[in-house]
């Protein structure tokens, strides 16, 4: 099984480098024959074209690299929450917007015949379950919406990140976010609350475990 996961990977890397490589080339064809004619380079204006070309980029090869394939015969059955078997049906699509532009996943879908509750394993992997939101781009939604309004956390994506976000997106995004505090002692007998980290409920328990971490390197720190 690990060399059947280890070959899909290289020919999905393959097929990621095979979408890519020819609109980077494009792209930087066009950069040095700008550069030939004018003789200087206008770097912001290089940076403005670039980030959704490079978005472009990035989508096809995340695309690419999110089409799971259809499970071989002896993974088609999955364990559903009500005690039961889900089964394999089919492959089923949906867009993500990710950090490096917006792509597309293909993963197998597994449907209970006892319960009727159906389930994409490869979401809960992917920890984009129940959301169109990669993990990266619902943390970068979370530190923007941190200032309301929520709509200056959208025009925020948009002028840093180059993605486009409804105001809705932010304030579901915040409003889902688990933050872990811990009081600790501070100057002159006051106490101070350390944000150590924070995640949705689909991280719950990894974030748990990475905030006593951080507090207990905090509380090792001789300065703390």
């Amino acid at each position: 099984r690990i060399g059947a996961v280890r070959s899909r990977a290289r020919k999905q890397a393959v097929v990621a480098q095979t979408i890519t490589s020819p609109c980077l080339d494009q792209w930087l064809h066009v950069l040095f024959n700008g550069r030939r004619k004018t003789g200087h380079l206008d770097l912001e204006a290089i940076e403005m074209t670039m980030r959704p070309a490079m978005h472009r980029v990035g989508a096809a090869g995340i695309t690419a690299l999110l089409q799971f394939p259809v499970p071989p015969a002896e993974q088609r059955t999955a364990p559903c929450s009500c005690g039961h078997t889900a089964h394999y049906q089919e492959l089923r699509s949906k867009p993500v917007l990710t950090a490096v532009g917006r792509g597309e996943v293909s993963r197998p879908y597994y449907l209970c015949s006892h319960c009727h509750n159906g389930q994409f394993p490869a979401d809960v992997e992917l920890d984009i379950k129940n959301t169109e939101y990669s993990p990266g781009v619902r943390r970068m939604l979370a530190v923007v919406g941190q200032e309301a309004p929520f709509d200056h956390g959208r025009q925020q994506m948009e002028l840093l990140a180059g993605l486009e976000v409804t105001s809705k997106a932010v304030e579901r995004t915040i409003r889902a976010t688990r933050r872990y505090w811990s009081r600790v002692p501070g100057l002159q007998g006051k106490s101070v609350v350390v944000l150590l980290c924070g995640g949705d409920k689909a991280t719950q328990q990894r974030d748990i475990r990475h905030a006593r971490e951080y507090l207990t390197d905090y509380q090792r720190r001789p300065d703390a």
